[in-house]
């Protein structure tokens, strides 16, 4: 049986216990299991879909809405690093569901610094047609360090994304989407195999009532 980082597992606990949504409810604290402890590693944000841990302590945050939100190994809030909020429909269970990094992952705009993300990506929020059928998009963005105000800030390569799936063609179509036929079932979950292959999981995209 595979065991995970004790680091990993706390944060996940912490990030349950940090939602603003929990807090309110004031649901009672169980005992950690030995040799597990909580510690809040972030707090203050909405929507949190999943999260990913960096080797340096970091965590990026995925919100539903389509920010990716990095925070320092104390907690702190660092700022967006993505916002494709004009590009994910974001409805019921529809949004940003699913972000996970390169196995190698460095943040320095180069060949092992890509984010991927699984995502909403349509109809056209303009036309506010949240029921109709939609996209599921698989793409990847590649992240850099840059320094604002003195301290290094993770932020998206401009121009640097790559669609996996779900491009839409000039014709309307998109043909490698992932059909997402109601706003429910989205489902999605990214991991790496141990031989480099991206994962993808979702849900049957179909309505919760039938």
């Amino acid at each position: 049986m595979r065991s995970f980082p004790t680091h990993i597992a706390a944060a996940a606990a912490a990030f349950v216990l940090g939602t603003p949504l929990l807090a309110s409810a004031q649901l009672s604290t169980p005992a950690p299991a030995p040799h597990f402890a909580f510690e809040v590693r972030a707090q203050n944000f909405s929507g949190l879909t999943d999260f990913v841990a960096l080797a340096d302590g970091r965590i990026l945050i995925a919100q539903q809405d389509g920010v990716v939100r990095a925070f320092a190994p104390d907690g702190s809030p660092e700022g967006a690093v993505l916002d494709l909020r004009d590009e994910v429909s974001a409805f019921i269970e529809r949004g940003l569901l699913a972000i996970t990094t390169h196995p190698g992952f460095v943040a320095d705009g180069g060949e092992t610094s890509w984010l991927y993300l699984y995502y909403c990506a349509g109809p056209d929020k303009a036309n506010g047609e949240d029921f109709e059928p939609s996209l599921g998009r698989l793409a990847r963005h590649r992240i850099e360090t840059v320094s604002v105000g003195g301290a290094p800030r993770l932020v998206g390569v401009a121009g640097s994304q790559q669609i996996l799936l779900g491009e839409r063609l000039p014709d309307g179509t998109a043909p490698t989407a992932i059909p997402l036929l109601h706003e429910s079932h989205i489902g999605g979950g990214l991991v790496f195999g141990e031989d480099g292959t991206l994962l993808l999981s979702t849900g049957d995209g179909a309505s919760f009532a039938q």
